[in-house]
Protein backbone atom coordinates (compact mmCIF):
# COMPACT_ATOMS: atom_id res chain seq x y z
CA UNK A 1 0.00 0.00 0.00
CA UNK A 2 3.33 2.38 0.94
CA UNK A 3 5.68 1.43 -0.87
CA UNK A 4 9.13 3.04 -0.75
CA UNK A 5 12.17 2.32 -3.88
CA UNK A 6 15.18 -0.04 -3.28
CA UNK A 7 17.94 2.17 -4.01
CA UNK A 8 20.68 -0.73 -4.32
CA UNK A 9 21.15 0.32 -7.83
CA UNK A 10 21.46 4.35 -7.09
CA UNK A 11 25.08 5.03 -8.87
CA UNK A 12 26.29 8.41 -7.70
CA UNK A 13 29.40 7.99 -10.00
CA UNK A 14 26.76 8.16 -13.34
CA UNK A 15 25.11 10.99 -11.61
CA UNK A 16 27.82 13.33 -10.85
CA UNK A 17 29.67 12.79 -14.41
CA UNK A 18 27.40 14.97 -15.93
CA UNK A 19 29.16 18.62 -16.25
CA UNK A 20 26.09 20.17 -17.38
CA UNK A 21 25.33 22.71 -14.39
CA UNK A 22 21.57 24.32 -14.86
CA UNK A 23 21.24 28.34 -15.00
CA UNK A 24 20.77 30.82 -12.18
CA UNK A 25 17.78 32.68 -11.37
CA UNK A 26 17.67 36.04 -9.18
CA UNK A 27 17.54 35.08 -5.31
CA UNK A 28 15.02 36.84 -3.27
CA UNK A 29 12.64 36.34 -0.41
CA UNK A 30 10.16 33.60 -0.62
CA UNK A 31 6.65 34.84 0.37
CA UNK A 32 5.49 32.99 3.37
CA UNK A 33 2.00 31.88 4.72
CA UNK A 34 1.25 33.65 8.49
CA UNK A 35 1.08 30.25 9.70
CA UNK A 36 3.66 28.37 11.00
CA UNK A 37 4.05 24.97 9.94
CA UNK A 38 3.10 21.83 11.86
CA UNK A 39 5.47 19.83 13.21
CA UNK A 40 6.15 15.85 12.56
CA UNK A 41 9.18 14.05 14.80
CA UNK A 42 10.96 10.42 13.25
CA UNK A 43 12.71 8.91 16.12
CA UNK A 44 14.00 5.74 16.09
CA UNK A 45 10.88 4.16 17.80
CA UNK A 46 8.05 6.22 16.71
CA UNK A 47 6.91 8.85 14.49
CA UNK A 48 4.97 11.62 16.30
CA UNK A 49 3.04 14.49 14.46
CA UNK A 50 -0.68 16.40 14.74
CA UNK A 51 -3.44 13.92 14.62
CA UNK A 52 -5.14 16.98 12.46
CA UNK A 53 -3.34 19.52 9.88
CA UNK A 54 -5.55 22.17 8.38
CA UNK A 55 -5.80 21.87 4.61
CA UNK A 56 -5.98 22.16 1.66
CA UNK A 57 -2.40 23.27 1.82
CA UNK A 58 -0.51 21.70 4.34
CA UNK A 59 2.87 22.84 6.29
CA UNK A 60 4.57 20.20 7.90
CA UNK A 61 8.49 20.61 9.14
CA UNK A 62 9.71 16.84 9.15
CA UNK A 63 12.50 16.42 11.62
CA UNK A 64 14.66 13.35 11.77
CA UNK A 65 15.57 12.93 14.89
CA UNK A 66 17.46 9.29 14.21
CA UNK A 67 20.35 7.93 13.64
CA UNK A 68 19.75 6.70 10.07
CA UNK A 69 17.96 8.28 7.21
CA UNK A 70 14.45 7.80 7.05
CA UNK A 71 11.45 8.77 4.82
CA UNK A 72 7.67 10.00 5.00
CA UNK A 73 5.58 7.92 2.89
CA UNK A 74 1.85 9.36 2.91
CA UNK A 75 -0.92 7.29 1.87
CA UNK A 76 -4.84 8.67 1.22
CA UNK A 77 -6.95 6.10 3.43
CA UNK A 78 -10.78 6.00 3.67
CA UNK A 79 -12.50 7.48 6.30
CA UNK A 80 -12.79 5.29 9.50
CA UNK A 81 -9.63 3.32 8.45
CA UNK A 82 -7.86 1.65 11.21
CA UNK A 83 -4.53 1.41 11.90
CA UNK A 84 -4.72 -2.66 12.56
CA UNK A 85 -6.12 -2.83 8.53
CA UNK A 86 -3.27 -0.62 7.59
CA UNK A 87 -0.76 -2.45 9.18
CA UNK A 88 -2.36 -6.42 8.10
CA UNK A 89 -2.09 -4.49 4.65
CA UNK A 90 1.61 -3.58 4.66
CA UNK A 91 2.37 -6.82 6.39
CA UNK A 92 0.60 -9.14 3.52
CA UNK A 93 2.33 -6.78 0.89
CA UNK A 94 -1.50 -5.86 -0.14
CA UNK A 95 -1.12 -2.98 -2.57
CA UNK A 96 -5.07 -3.08 -3.23
CA UNK A 97 -6.56 -2.48 -0.20
CA UNK A 98 -10.25 -1.52 -0.23
CA UNK A 99 -9.52 1.46 2.17
CA UNK A 100 -6.67 2.68 -0.08
CA UNK A 101 -7.51 5.70 -2.16
CA UNK A 102 -4.14 7.02 -3.02
CA UNK A 103 -0.43 7.66 -2.56
CA UNK A 104 0.16 11.46 -3.31
CA UNK A 105 3.92 11.30 -2.74
CA UNK A 106 5.81 12.04 0.42
CA UNK A 107 9.13 12.69 1.61
CA UNK A 108 12.30 10.85 -0.07
CA UNK A 109 15.15 9.57 2.11
CA UNK A 110 16.16 12.18 4.85
CA UNK A 111 19.67 12.00 6.45
CA UNK A 112 19.95 11.94 10.26
CA UNK A 113 19.49 14.76 11.63
CA UNK A 114 18.08 16.88 9.13
CA UNK A 115 14.79 18.32 8.71
CA UNK A 116 12.48 19.57 5.37
CA UNK A 117 9.73 21.86 5.41
CA UNK A 118 6.67 20.20 3.35
CA UNK A 119 4.29 22.03 1.85
CA UNK A 120 1.63 21.29 -0.90
CA UNK A 121 -2.01 21.02 -1.52
CA UNK A 122 -3.31 17.57 0.07
CA UNK A 123 -7.11 17.39 -0.18
CA UNK A 124 -9.39 16.72 2.96
CA UNK A 125 -9.71 13.26 4.33
CA UNK A 126 -7.62 10.86 6.24
CA UNK A 127 -4.12 10.14 5.12
CA UNK A 128 -1.68 7.27 6.67
CA UNK A 129 2.01 8.56 7.25
CA UNK A 130 4.60 6.19 7.79
CA UNK A 131 8.16 7.01 8.99
CA UNK A 132 9.78 4.13 6.31
CA UNK A 133 13.79 2.94 6.48
CA UNK A 134 13.79 2.08 10.26
CA UNK A 135 15.76 -0.54 11.30
CA UNK A 136 12.89 -3.08 12.16
CA UNK A 137 13.76 -3.74 15.61
CA UNK A 138 11.01 -1.54 17.47
CA UNK A 139 7.08 -1.45 17.41
CA UNK A 140 6.09 -1.11 13.84
CA UNK A 141 2.94 0.56 14.90
CA UNK A 142 4.68 3.04 16.38
CA UNK A 143 5.71 4.02 12.81
CA UNK A 144 2.24 5.01 11.77
CA UNK A 145 -0.35 7.57 12.54
CA UNK A 146 -3.45 8.22 10.87
CA UNK A 147 -3.88 12.14 10.24
CA UNK A 148 -6.96 14.02 9.63
CA UNK A 149 -6.77 16.58 7.03
CA UNK A 150 -9.58 19.63 7.26
CA UNK A 151 -10.28 22.16 4.93
CA UNK A 152 -10.50 26.11 5.79
CA UNK A 153 -6.87 26.86 5.35
CA UNK A 154 -4.99 28.23 2.71
CA UNK A 155 -5.65 27.13 -1.07
CA UNK A 156 -2.60 28.41 -2.35
CA UNK A 157 0.73 27.78 -2.00
CA UNK A 158 3.27 30.82 -1.58
CA UNK A 159 4.84 32.05 -4.56
CA UNK A 160 8.59 30.49 -4.69
CA UNK A 161 11.57 31.63 -7.30
CA UNK A 162 13.75 28.64 -7.38
CA UNK A 163 11.91 25.87 -9.12
CA UNK A 164 13.19 22.46 -9.78
CA UNK A 165 10.92 21.07 -13.23
CA UNK A 166 10.42 17.32 -13.44
CA UNK A 167 9.16 16.80 -17.39
CA UNK A 168 8.89 13.32 -19.14
CA UNK A 169 12.92 13.53 -20.02
CA UNK A 170 14.60 16.26 -17.82
CA UNK A 171 15.28 17.80 -14.40
CA UNK A 172 15.59 21.90 -14.93
CA UNK A 173 17.37 23.08 -11.64
CA UNK A 174 17.88 26.41 -10.40
CA UNK A 175 20.69 27.71 -9.28
CA UNK A 176 21.15 25.71 -5.92
CA UNK A 177 22.97 28.00 -3.07
CA UNK A 178 23.99 26.48 0.18
CA UNK A 179 21.79 27.27 3.20
CA UNK A 180 18.28 27.47 3.61
CA UNK A 181 16.27 28.03 0.84
CA UNK A 182 12.49 27.09 -0.48
CA UNK A 183 12.48 25.25 -3.70
CA UNK A 184 9.57 24.41 -5.63
CA UNK A 185 9.14 20.73 -7.00
CA UNK A 186 6.74 20.96 -10.05
CA UNK A 187 5.94 18.54 -11.81
CA UNK A 188 5.79 19.45 -15.84
CA UNK A 189 5.41 16.39 -17.38
CA UNK A 190 2.72 13.86 -18.64
CA UNK A 191 3.33 10.85 -16.07
CA UNK A 192 4.25 10.63 -12.33
CA UNK A 193 7.83 11.91 -11.28
CA UNK A 194 10.04 12.21 -8.32
CA UNK A 195 13.17 14.02 -7.06
CA UNK A 196 16.16 12.06 -5.20
CA UNK A 197 18.73 14.61 -4.13
CA UNK A 198 22.23 13.68 -2.41
CA UNK A 199 25.02 15.54 -2.29
CA UNK A 200 28.72 15.17 -2.03
CA UNK A 201 31.38 17.26 -0.61
CA UNK A 202 34.25 18.61 -2.56
CA UNK A 203 36.68 17.06 -3.54
CA UNK A 204 34.81 13.75 -3.40
CA UNK A 205 36.55 10.27 -3.55
CA UNK A 206 33.90 8.25 -5.95
CA UNK A 207 35.49 5.09 -5.50
CA UNK A 208 33.03 3.47 -3.26
CA UNK A 209 29.74 5.56 -4.16
CA UNK A 210 28.32 2.66 -6.46
CA UNK A 211 27.85 0.83 -2.93
CA UNK A 212 25.29 3.86 -1.13
CA UNK A 213 22.34 2.48 -2.50
CA UNK A 214 22.81 -0.94 -0.70
CA UNK A 215 24.17 0.66 1.98
CA UNK A 216 21.01 2.28 2.56
CA UNK A 217 18.71 -0.95 1.58
CA UNK A 218 20.88 -2.76 4.46
CA UNK A 219 20.13 -0.54 7.12
CA UNK A 220 22.36 1.50 6.94
CA UNK A 221 25.26 -0.38 9.58
CA UNK A 222 28.44 1.44 10.08
CA UNK A 223 29.54 5.06 8.22
CA UNK A 224 28.13 5.31 4.55
CA UNK A 225 31.17 4.17 1.79
CA UNK A 226 31.77 7.98 1.32
CA UNK A 227 30.12 10.90 2.96
CA UNK A 228 27.23 12.07 1.77
CA UNK A 229 24.31 14.71 2.71
CA UNK A 230 20.75 13.38 2.30
CA UNK A 231 18.55 17.19 2.47
CA UNK A 232 15.55 15.47 2.02
CA UNK A 233 13.87 14.45 -1.48
CA UNK A 234 10.41 14.12 -3.30
CA UNK A 235 8.63 11.04 -3.75
CA UNK A 236 6.48 10.60 -6.99
CA UNK A 237 4.20 12.99 -7.48
CA UNK A 238 1.26 13.14 -10.12
CA UNK A 239 1.40 15.73 -13.49
CA UNK A 240 1.18 19.14 -12.30
CA UNK A 241 1.60 18.98 -8.77
CA UNK A 242 4.00 20.99 -7.19
CA UNK A 243 5.48 20.82 -3.77
CA UNK A 244 7.67 23.17 -1.88
CA UNK A 245 10.18 21.58 -0.28
CA UNK A 246 12.72 23.90 2.05
CA UNK A 247 16.11 22.31 1.85
CA UNK A 248 19.25 23.31 3.61
CA UNK A 249 22.23 22.20 1.67
CA UNK A 250 25.74 22.09 2.56
CA UNK A 251 28.58 24.72 1.17
CA UNK A 252 31.08 23.82 -1.41
CA UNK A 253 28.99 20.55 -1.71
CA UNK A 254 28.31 18.89 -5.67
CA UNK A 255 24.33 17.51 -5.46
CA UNK A 256 22.67 14.78 -7.75
CA UNK A 257 19.28 15.47 -8.63
CA UNK A 258 17.36 12.12 -10.19
CA UNK A 259 14.49 10.65 -11.54
CA UNK A 260 14.39 6.80 -11.40
CA UNK A 261 10.89 7.22 -13.06
CA UNK A 262 12.34 8.60 -16.25
CA UNK A 263 16.78 7.98 -15.00
CA UNK A 264 17.55 11.81 -15.37
CA UNK A 265 19.31 13.51 -13.66
CA UNK A 266 20.84 17.01 -13.31
CA UNK A 267 23.77 18.51 -10.80
CA UNK A 268 24.22 21.45 -9.08
CA UNK A 269 27.05 23.55 -6.79
CA UNK A 270 27.04 25.39 -3.53
CA UNK A 271 30.03 27.41 -2.71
Amino acid sequence: MIARRTLAAFAIPAMLAISTIAGATTASADASHQRGPSVARITSTRLTMPALLTGPVIDLTIRNQDRIARELAIAQVTPGTTLEQVLAAQNSGDDQAPFFISDPGGIFVLGASEQVRYQRELQPGEYVFHAVLGDGTHDAAAQYQIVEISGGGHHELPEVERKISLSDDAITLPKIAAGTHRYAIINTGTAPHEVFIVGVREPADLSHADEVGAWLDGGQVGPPPIPVHFPGSQQTIAPGVTVLLTLSLDSATTYAFADFQTGATAIGNTR
